[in-house]
């Protein structure tokens, strides 16, 4: 059993909605989904956050700090959603999102993820897996993964809801 984490696409979806929202993005993944398990079973449990001490919190454009549309810990209602710091959430829409100060933040960081700078910053947005909005789930063991996940999220239009998440399986 192992923890990693999965960004999932939604389309616009108000905060106290959205852990429904992932719930059923993730539905079709659920290792438990059968009692003999399901051969496309990816994950048995997930939370809403990102590892803090592997990547970085998704970051908030300081325009659209405060934004109701922002994930923060006091729009979610689950109890296990953590506090972030300043311009700071566990996602939104992606026009709200400082991608480019991920990776920038990223790359400084790029020592302690023993990784190359270059790949710090690849691999800076999308986790271990990405759900994304057309429903599939790609992850780090397909083929250029890193790549075509990054430029998925940068391609994708402002209102599309991107979550972080942490799963075990």
């Amino acid at each position: 059993m192992t923890e990693f984490s999965v960004v999932v696409c939604l389309p616009p979806t108000a905060p106290g909605t959205v852990h429904a929202a992932v719930a059923a993005a993730l539905a079709p993944y659920d290792f438990n989904a059968t009692p003999d398990g399901n051969p496309a079973g990816e994950w048995d449990r997930w939370i809403i956050d990102r590892d803090p001490a592997v990547e970085v919190p998704f970051r908030v454009l300081p325009a659209h700090d405060g934004d109701p549309r922002l994930l923060t810990a006091a729009r979610l209602p689950a109890d296990d959603v953590r506090p972030l710091g300043p311009l700071e959430c566990h996602g939104g829409p992606r026009g709200l999102l400082d991608f480019t100060g991920m990776r920038r933040e990223a790359a400084l960081r790029h020592e302690a993820l023993a990784a190359t700078r270059e790949e710090a910053i690849r691999t800076a947005l999308p986790g271990f897996a990405l759900v994304t909005l057309e429903g599939e789930w790609i992850d780090a063991d397909d083929d250029g993964y890193w790549e075509r996940a990054d430029s998925y999220l940068d391609r994708l239009p402002a209102e599309t809801v991107v979550v972080g998440l942490a799963c075990h399986c």
